[in-house]
């Protein structure tokens, strides 16, 4: 199943892709649906109305500006090493805002407070159940909902600038995320995917996420044993390597280019970069 945020107007809805066809849910968001279906396989039995023929979808972020978004670095072996850096012993965690979240064809507002806006392909896991303190790791999958492309944009400048990202990761309008969520019937647990990510059509990244140091249900077994993980809780596990600033000379993004990012199974972000206003 494939689970979308979709505008009608100035109106958003949850849409359920059956077969692909979109059908309308009752619900605004995410975590509103989650909580009325009482999980992911929920939705399948609610009833949806069909979106008009006519009308095209256009996608909105895939969770709200409310949203959660706890975020891992360093969780690729090839960008470790580009980057020139020691492997993990544990997930290095940080968080961002979830205004910073973009739908999957939104445009993406580069702000002048930064000159080195960096791209980050990245697996999204959306948390379908709650999780509070799981006790074995072959337990947390349980709690992913399913999977979706992301793209943690990066002011690289500001990050150098102190030990916390946060601010580098937190802009507004700068993480596309969706365009759906597609359920682990579909994908399994997210092993094997391949993520690419482009500039104005030439490949920056392209890597496998069976790269990563730690797995996405690896990811939820950590955070749950450290705070209580809530439903449309959205985990980006972290990028391969290919980084503007893992390159030589380094390469930022620029207004008027197009980031595209896409991940085996799971569809694509094309996003136009602007100046923001």
């Amino acid at each position: 199943m494939r689970v979308a945020v979709v505008r009608l107007g100035t109106d958003e809805r949850v849409a359920r892709i059956d077969g692909g066809s979109p059908k309308m849910l009752p619900f605004r968001t995410v975590p509103e649906a989650l909580a009325s279906a009482g999980s992911i396989s929920g939705l399948e039995s609610i009833e949806g109305a069909d979106v008009p023929m006519h009308l095209a979808l256009d996608f909105a972020p895939l969770l709200p500006m409310s949203a959660r978004v706890f975020c891992i670095g360093h969780n690729y072996r090839g960008h470790i090493e580009e980057m020139g850096r020691e492997i993990p012993d544990r997930p290095t965690v940080f968080s961002k805002f979830g205004t910073s979240l973009l739908g999957s064809n939104d445009d993406l507002c580069l702000s002048s407070a930064s000159t080195m806006w960096d791209w980050e392909i990245e697996l999204a896991v959306v948390l379908g159940a709650g999780a509070p303190a799981i006790e074995q790791p072959r337990d947390a999958g349980r709690a992913i909902a399913g999977f979706a492309v992301s793209n943690d944009v990066t002011a690289r400048d500001l990050q150098r600038q102190s030990s916390q990202w946060f601010l580098a990761k937190s802009f507004d309008a700068v993480t596309p995320l969706g365009p759906f969520l597609v359920t682990t019937d579909e994908v399994g647990d997210g092993s094997g995917l391949e993520l690419t990510c482009t500039v104005d059509g030439e490949v920056m990244q392209r890597g496998s996420t069976s790269d990563l140091v730690f797995s996405p249900a690896e990811l939820v077994f950590y955070l749950s044993r450290h705070t209580r993980l809530i439903p449309g809780d959205v985990i980006l596990t972290g990028t391969p390597s290919g980084v503007g600033a893992g390159r030589s000379p380094e390469v930022y993004l620029d207004a008027g280019q197009t980031l595209h990012s896409e991940i085996t199974g799971l569809g694509s972000c094309s996003n136009r970069c602007v100046e923001a206003s």
